[in-house]
């Protein structure tokens, strides 16, 4: 899978203005850096405050066991936190996450949901994921999946 994690939250706050306060500007310059510990500091708060782009960026940390030691499922839980709230790269490794079962449980409905979701915001990666898994879906597994994307809605942090 493409490395898809701090300079992605880089980007969107470029981009975006997600999180253009100091804190993770400065989390990102000591990640960077390589000084992990420093990046995780000052992006938990953000994190725990409800910030999509640190979230995902932490969740980066814990998969990648930068400064921490490697936790798929704590990762899992980050990106949980920022899919929710519609972050697109979070959705993309979340799904993926669900379709290799690492740091959730194997789940291939839960994983179209969320690699479609990345999808509709224009991830090519996401559609071709989603694609792949589809063929290994039971057709009540689509549609169960199909309506849980028309229900789904992003929430508020």
């Amino acid at each position: 899978m493409p490395f898809y994690g701090a300079i992605a939250a880089a980007v969107a706050v470029v981009m975006f203005g997600l999180s253009a306060r100091a804190d993770f500007a400065t989390g990102l310059a000591a990640y960077d850096a390589g000084d992990y510990a420093t990046a995780r500091m000052e992006w938990l708060a953000l994190a725990e405050a409800g910030d999509p782009v640190a979230q995902t960026a932490l969740a980066d940390l814990h998969a990648n066991g930068a400064g921490v030691p490697q936790n798929f499922a704590i990762a899992a839980q980050w990106f949980r936190r920022a899919a929710d709230q519609g972050h697109m790269v979070a959705q993309l490794n979340l799904g993926d996450y669900y379709a290799r079962g690492r740091g959730v449980p194997h789940d291939l409905s839960a994983a179209w949901l969320w690699l479609s979701l990345a999808a509709r915001q224009g991830s090519e990666w996401a559609a071709a994921r989603r694609n792949d898994i589809e063929l290994k879906m039971t057709d009540a597994a689509r549609r169960e999946a199909a309506r849980q994307l028309v229900d789904w809605r992003p929430l508020a942090h």
